[in-house]
């Protein structure tokens, strides 16, 4: 459960440091994409996932083609 206090935020654990396959270069593009556009991208494809599977439902059995080089 969620705490009354605190929120979310007040159960999660700070990690102490980076995972050795994330630059701090990574974490500076989401961070500053985060500042710029916030969370609604995210949060919009969970929104809209019924939706999505009813637009792409005419290509559930198509084949992805590899073109060779």
């Amino acid at each position: 459960m969620v705490p009354r206090k605190g929120g979310l935020t007040a159960i999660q654990a700070n990690p102490p440091s980076i995972p050795p396959w994330v630059t701090e270069a990574d974490v500076d593009i989401y961070v500053e994409n985060f500042k710029r556009t916030g969370y609604r991208g995210g949060l919009n494809r969970y929104r809209n996932i019924d939706r999505n599977w009813q637009l792409l439902a005419p290509f559930s059995r198509s084949k992805i083609m590899v073109q060779r080089c």
